[in-house]
């Protein structure tokens, strides 16, 4: 059985105050259809004296794992190595470390089928790790240090100014959506509405074609885990102020692409009964009868996909580390000091230097693993 192991930094009859990593983790395992492959161990940390800023979350989250409580200096060695959350396989003796991976390891070995859909086309969502992905560290690390600072500095009274992020979400679904089999998922959807003429003759990479389907979902034209940790961190900022009732109904100007997918992801019975578990429970009311009570600034972005962003990394002429230009100015910087280079006699290979018999085998060119 694996165990997941998430940090709690204090705790209450119903709830306890946990980390936002920890929390997100908690949410996707709900779609864990049954409780006998994975185990849960929460973890007291430190808060670093309140820098660090806690979310309830609901005992009830816990009901089906019945988890157990640790101190972080009782945790095997291999777990203490790693930030938290992560996961231990059993079978393998490995430690799984990182938002994303956590995430995805969760899924893949649920039972529920509608959990490893979260996965994506070839469960391929969020694999790729944040260094490389400009999508995998917007939703790891972007996204969610802009909810902590929020929750951290954001004040009760006066203006409202929405993290960046935000809008940086709002701009990537205003962009034609990119994604695998374009041609044969808008042909599908076309069939569908039985609205649009479908020419055989239209090309699959034809850029009419990408400006059929529009962004539903984060990614797909259907949900993904980047839409429920996109979910997550967009619930807790508007639930924080008070806003869930006019992000959900549309009354909060210039994020209505952003209104809209939250609607739709509210609209999944697993997310409602995750959010229920967590106590995270979606705003269910009464629309406004009044315009958002308090005024809100929204940072302008450029009216780009998160999936091309960084224009840059594309550019084949940028991908060298060493050019060079570089090479020949350390070659002439070596030249003009004081530094020589000391140079020894070319070593016979045929008089061996080394009694390898000395040696262990580990350190002997002509043993293997």
């Amino acid at each position: 059985m694996d165990i997941v192991y998430i940090a709690y930094h204090t705790e209450t009859e119903d709830v306890y105050q946990i980390t936002l990593e920890s929390f997100i983790v908690s949410f996707v395992a709900q779609w864990i259809a049954k409780s006998e492959i994975l185990r849960v161990v929460l973890v007291k940390t430190s808060d670093d004296e309140g820098r660090q800023p806690s979310f309830r979350l609901a005992k009830s989250a816990f009901d089906r794992f019945v988890p157990i409580t640790s101190y972080f200096s009782d945790l095997p060695y291999a777990v203490r190595q790693c930030s938290l959350p992560c996961v231990f396989v059993s079978h393998g003796q490995l430690c799984l470390t990182g938002l994303c991976v956590v995430l995805r390891h969760i899924l893949m070995i649920s039972q529920s089928e509608n959990g490893r859909k979260l996965l994506g086309f070839r469960k391929s969502c969020l694999m790729s790790c944040a260094e490389v992905s400009v999508w995998t560290k917007f939703c790891e690390i972007d996204l969610l240090q802009s909810t902590k600072n929020f929750v951290c500095d954001e004040k009760n009274s006066g203006t409202i100014e929405i993290p960046i992020d935000v809008s940086r979400y709002e701009a990537h679904l205003s962009r034609p959506l990119k994604t695998h089999n374009i041609g044969k998922k808008q042909h599908e959807l076309a069939k569908n509405l039985k609205r649009l003429t479908i020419k055989n003759s239209m090309e699959k990479n034809d850029s009419d074609n990408c400006s059929v389907l529009k962004h539903e979902f984060a990614e797909d034209i259907t949900m993904t885990l980047a839409d429920v940790v996109i979910f997550v961190n967009i619930h807790l900022i508007f639930d924080y102020v008070h806003l869930l009732p006019w992000l959900h109904f549309g009354r909060i100007p210039l994020l209505q692409r952003v209104s809209e997918w939250y609607q739709r992801i509210i609209s999944y019975d697993d997310v409602v009964a995750a959010s229920i578990c967590c106590g995270l429970e979606p705003f269910v009311g009464l629309k406004p009868d009044k315009e958002c009570p308090r005024l809100i600034t929204i940072s302008d972005v450029p009216l780009e996909s998160l999936y091309i962003r960084d224009q840059s990394r594309y550019n084949p002429t940028l991908r060298a580390y060493t050019k060079q230009n570089e090479i020949e100015a350390v070659i002439e910087r070596l030249k003009n000091s004081l530094v020589r280079p000391i140079q020894s006699e070319t070593p016979k290979f045929t008089e061996s230097l080394i009694n390898w018999n000395d040696l262990p085998e580990a350190a002997d060119p002509r043993f293997g693993f």
